[in-house]
């Protein structure tokens, strides 16, 4: 990188825009922080009151908030572990997942991954928004549809469109 002899106003100038984009990039990420602490609490209470809801009616909520919250990122890391816990998540119904629950099922394996390489792996998922960190060792899934069935395979008779529960 070549590098510019400034003048001392032109230094002290520099300063204070590195020190406020610095200070924005700080306010950005507390306010991701803060929105993804929102949304895990949401997704808690949107759980909690769809419980008393009909199954079709689940299904179609699912289905929304799995569009709401899915993000597309790579699932090709090129890292067994990361892999194994891609497919862990997909095939597994549950959207609140512990550390402990994870070596667990993973340790099931005839290979069981390195605790580092797990690890990394769930840091780059939450990262990359598809986890959520609810606790220190808690993280939600976000999407995958773990254990939801698609639009197609909802019952034809009784079953309620999205757009009939909730509009837009």
């Amino acid at each position: 990188m070549e590098r510019h002899n400034l003048t001392d106003s032109g230094q002290k100038a520099t300063r204070r825009a590195v020190t406020h984009i610095l200070r924005e990039i700080e306010r950005i990420r507390v306010e991701r922080d803060a929105a993804a602490v929102r949304m895990a609490r949401s997704i808690e209470t949107f759980d909690l009151l769809i419980g008393s809801l009909p199954a079709p009616q689940q299904l179609a909520y699912r289905k929304r908030l799995q569009e709401i919250t899915s993000e597309a990122p790579s699932e090709n890391r090129g890292n067994e572990a990361y892999g194994n816990v891609v497919a862990l998540f997909k095939d597994d119904p549950r959207q609140v997942w512990s550390i402990s629950d994870i070596f667990t099922a993973l340790g099931k394996s005839a290979n069981p991954p390195e605790a580092k390489a797990v690890y990394n792996a769930v840091n780059y998922l939450e990262k990359s928004g598809r986890l959520i960190r609810l606790d220190r060792g808690r993280y939600f899934v976000r999407d995958w549809s773990a254990g939801y069935a698609a639009a197609e395979d909802l019952p034809a008779t009784g079953a309620a469109q999205l757009s009939e529960i909730e509009p837009r």
